[in-house]
């Protein structure tokens, strides 16, 4: 035996009474306690305004992605830890305070890339498929 269903005598749809039609989107409830999320950005301070992100990836050769794992090490020996964004961020830094001469010696250097995704690893079949093979009599 199931029990009574709970059937709200409202319309789906409907709003509360007092809501009006600018009212109809959602603010996020705000959470406390034990498992509310810390953000990763800190507060802004006064007067100052969140700088906006943009997410992106880039192909690059497997040697210069282990040397930004080495600089993520000696940021860590220095005392100060950095996510991978921010060595490169640091690297822009660098290349940005450079004289004009320096900077083109330097992306002269850079060896470029194939764009795009490294193509997959093809996995290895356990067995190999069997089609139907049909006996002609």
């Amino acid at each position: 035996m199931a029990g009574p269903s709970r059937k709200s005598s409202a319309r789906p749809g409907a709003r509360a009474a007092g809501a009006s039609a600018g009212s109809a989107r959602r603010t996020p409830a705000v959470k406390s306690g034990p498992r509310a999320r810390k953000s990763s950005v800190p507060p802004a301070e006064e007067g100052s305004r969140l700088v906006k992100v943009v997410r992106d990836s880039f192909t690059m050769p497997v040697a210069e992605y282990e040397r930004i794992a080495q600089l993520k090490k000696r940021s860590i020996e220095a005392g100060v830890a950095l996510k991978k964004s921010e060595v490169l961020r640091a690297g822009l830094a660098v290349l940005a305070a450079l004289p004009q001469t320096q900077f083109s010696e330097v992306v002269a250097a850079v060896q470029p890339v194939k764009t795009g995704r490294p193509p997959r690893e093809k996995k290895k079949r356990k067995h190999a498929r069997r089609g139907k093979s049909r006996k002609t009599d």
